[in-house]
């Protein structure tokens, strides 16, 4: 099986196919393997699950695993910051609508903590390791704040949907 070889940019907002030159074929983690191989995908965001969908459409036909922390499904972030924080949008309605015949495993509120290479392993809380025959690493951006400030009340971090939902919590009604 012949799989292409996706590169995802540091802000896990593109998936771009790269050239035919630099594909190579997905290896199973034991030569002997007669089982379809497992994709995992580090990141239950946009760009975790395009790449999940590239591969179905490419003709991955074993496992995909997305490994995301957060407990949600994958949901579109821009109307946090508007129509969700503001009232106008139900929370629910930034699911982001993927294939649901695209048979993908998610595994949320799981954190990726490491890779083993060798052993082709992603260390995951709770939970232990996850073997993989690909791996695409999607994890996006993290806001960054400023190092050596106390907390304070009132000044908030914008990113997640939880995030979203305790700023609108904590705002006068």
């Amino acid at each position: 099986v012949l799989l292409h070889t996706y590169m995802i940019t540091q802000f896990a907002k593109l998936v771009h196919q790269l050239p035919p030159s630099r594909r190579r074929p997905l290896q199973p983690r034991h030569a002997d393997s007669v089982r379809p191989m497992r994709v995992v995908i580090i990141g239950a965001s946009l760009a975790g699950i395009r790449a999940a969908e590239a591969l179905r459409r490419e003709g991955h036909d074993g496992e995909i695993v997305v490994v995301g922390a957060e407990a949600h499904l994958p949901y579109d972030r821009p109307p946090l910051s508007k129509q969700v924080l503001a009232g106008t949008m139900q929370p629910a309605d930034t699911a982001l609508r993927f294939d649901a015949g695209a048979d993908i495993e998610f595994r949320l509120s799981t954190r990726a903590t490491g890779l083993d290479l060798e052993r082709r392993r992603v260390l995951v809380d709770p939970g232990g390791e996850l073997a993989y025959d690909g791996l695409v690493i999607a994890t996006g951006a993290h806001p960054r704040t400023l190092a050596g400030l106390p907390q304070m009340g009132g000044v908030h971090v914008l990113r997640t949907l939880d995030d979203c939902l305790a700023i609108r919590q904590a705002l006068p009604q």
